[in-house]
């Protein structure tokens, strides 16, 4: 078997069903297996997703044991080749795994690699490439010092931001919303480390896999898009309080003496700063408001067609755009929709790839959002977004 692919859910249903339409369509033409590990969730995950998708695997915990541990309950029983740690609000490209596995066969001294990623918007992701954790990068970060110097190999060394975003490149610490790995060496280190409960776990299986005599690659063949933290609440106390827990575990596991006193000071010194200065990520432009002004459909005739007849709207006004008749590229000069505008795309005959692909290389001020044509959900940047459609009533 080729590919082995893990998923640790809690309470993203509508995501996950998206992620696995778009899993199955990645995984055709490779011989692969799907596991997907709910975290006690309380949205009816494990026995919607027991009942609609029985190729399934499918691990139904009655406690949220946490990011770490939940992924490595399958780890010895995968059979593929490689191992693949995905988050459920993610979306592939059709022949992305493919290429994964395609330069993992290839590059000798990979042990693990991770692709590029865009949000629901179509900005880059800067953790989609990482670099060395050390107590300036992480004050650099956190006192938004790395976000006023994007670019520059000191400020913004947690980001690798040095690093073009458009080259594939070996990098110290990859992100754990997609990471690929060889199973041999994933199962030889143990996998994660289970004392991270939430956050952390990606940068130190990272430092992990490097300790081992391998290398870890941002690999640019392809993109996808993650939604980011729907599994989370980051204005809250628990989330700061998983955060501080986990940076203080990989401080004692790295560093020691005066440094390590140091390094939890900043850390807990950037968690207040953070708090102050939060904000909802959000587009400058867009508001939850916008919902109910207008939006663009975009998919092939048949499946727009399909979807109003399965979704009612009230107080909008649309206008749709045929994907067999009308090229991506027509979506900002079409009938007179610019970048303010939310986009629903209608997956079905309408492929995830040049989708992603338009949003990588357009981007957009206003939310994406995808339904595709098999599922009962619609997803976006932010499950909390109204969305101004809903199932009919038969």
């Amino acid at each position: 078997m080729e590919l082995s692919v893990i998923i640790v859910s809690y309470n993203v249903k509508a995501y996950l069903e998206q992620c696995l339409y778009t899993l199955s369509r990645a995984t055709r033409s490779l011989d692969a297996e799907i596991w997907v590990v709910d975290n006690a969730s309380t949205d009816g995950t494990a026995a919607w997703l027991t009942a609609a998708w029985p190729q399934v695997r499918c691990l139904a915990l009655d406690e949220n044991i946490g990011y770490a541990r939940a992924n490595n309950l399958p780890l010895d029983n995968v059979r593929g080749k490689y191992i693949l740690y995905l988050n459920p609000d993610t979306l592939l490209e059709e022949q992305g795994l493919r290429q994964c596995l395609a330069f993992l066969d290839t590059q000798t001294d990979a042990g693990a690699l991770g692709v590029r990623m865009i949000n629901g918007f179509g900005a880059f992701l800067r953790e989609s490439k990482r670099g060395r954790s050390s107590v300036a990068a992480s004050f650099f970060k956190m006192t938004g010092l790395a976000d006023r110097f994007p670019k520059n190999r000191w400020f913004s060394s947690y980001y690798a931001g040095h690093i073009d975003d458009r080259e594939t490149h070996a990098v110290p610490v990859l992100s754990g919303a997609f990471l690929m790995a060889r199973t041999e060496l994933i199962q030889g280190i143990g996998g994660f480390d289970e004392r991270f409960f939430m956050f952390g776990e990606d940068i130190d299986l990272s430092y992990r896999i490097r300790k081992a005599g391998w290398q870890n690659y941002y690999y640019t063949g392809t993109t996808l898009i993650h939604f980011k933290g729907q599994s989370t609440q980051k204005d809250s106390d628990d989330y700061r309080r998983h955060f501080f827990g986990a940076m203080t575990l990989f401080v004692r596991k790295y560093y020691g003496g005066p440094l390590a006193f140091l390094y939890r000071g900043f850390i807990q010194a950037g968690i207040l700063f953070q708090k102050a200065r939060f904000r909802p990520p959000r587009s400058p432009h867009w508001t939850p408001d916008s919902a109910r002004s207008s939006w663009l459909l975009v998919g092939s005739n048949r499946d727009l067609q399909a979807f109003l007849e399965r979704y009612a709207h009230k107080d909008i006004f649309f206008m749709t755009l045929d994907s067999e008749r009308s090229d991506l590229r027509d979506i900002r000069r079409h009938m007179g929709f610019d970048g303010s505008t939310p986009i629903l795309f209608c997956i079905g005959d309408l492929a995830y790839g040049p989708v992603i692909k338009w949003m990588d290389r357009e981007g957009w001020e206003a939310p994406c959002f995808f339904h595709h044509r098999d599922s009962g959900s619609i997803i976006g940047p932010d499950k909390e977004w109204p969305v101004p459609f809903s199932p009919r009533t038969l």
